[in-house]
């Protein structure tokens, strides 16, 4: 497991995650998504969400684990 932190503009808040770095983007941004709807207690359009990865300048691959794009614990990520 990591630590990592999602900034969440649309919030204007910067969230902290324990994640599965082996787990795929798209599970994670799934998780996220939700996590973030119950805590903050709002509701996301239903369109698609991507991760941008801040350190590479770089929206992350659904596809991938956040390991095989570099994503290691302390990164920082914006969900848009």
């Amino acid at each position: 497991m990591i630590m990592i932190d999602v900034m969440i503009p649309a919030l204007d808040r910067i969230l902290d995650f324990e994640i599965d770095p082996g787990v795929a983007v798209k599970e994670l941004e799934e998780r996220i998504v939700r996590l973030t709807e119950e805590k903050e207690e709002v509701t996301f359009d239903p369109g698609s969400k991507m991760l941008f990865f801040m350190r590479t300048g770089d929206f992350l691959q659904p596809g991938l684990s956040m390991t095989e794009q570099g994503v290691g614990n302390g990164d920082r990520l914006i969900l848009v």
